[in-house]
């Protein structure tokens, strides 16, 4: 699944944002790649990689929800943490059980994702863009 490559922000230049998004969707595959290979290592190393990178990611865009004064930024953290719950679940159980994500959990996590930056962050830039004069 791919996310468009601009977004209508307006005058916000977003593109840090964006950059960051690319990331996501690099290390997305780098997980799918992994899941592919079923190597426990690899498997752990690339989900962990993942997450590791939505945490920062997510702290940028909560401190520019924060500094905006954003007034859905319960629910936008909400959504972040309900995506790091999934990946933390995933890693937690390759390493106790050793059963590797399906394909169709890596699926799931990737529609998520798809879906959280197509709306959720999109209706964010949007508010964004609105409140600059």
């Amino acid at each position: 699944m791919s996310l468009p490559s601009t977004y209508d922000f307006g005058k916000i230049d977003l593109e840090l944002i964006h950059d960051d998004h690319q990331e996501l969707e690099r290390r997305l595959e780098a997980v799918r790649h992994a899941v592919a290979q079923d190597t426990t290592d690899g498997l752990i190393e690339a989900l962990e990689r993942l997450r590791d990178y939505a945490l920062t990611h997510y702290g940028l865009e909560e401190s520019m929800m924060m500094s905006s004064r954003y007034p859905h930024i319960r629910e936008h953290a909400r959504m972040h943490q309900r995506l790091l719950g999934i990946l933390n679940r995933a890693i937690h159980r390759r390493r106790q059980t050793s059963d590797a994500p399906t394909r169709e959990t890596v699926e799931g996590i990737e529609e998520l994702h798809y879906l959280h930056v197509s709306t959720d962050d999109a209706q964010f830039g949007q508010w964004l863009s609105g409140k600059v004069v």
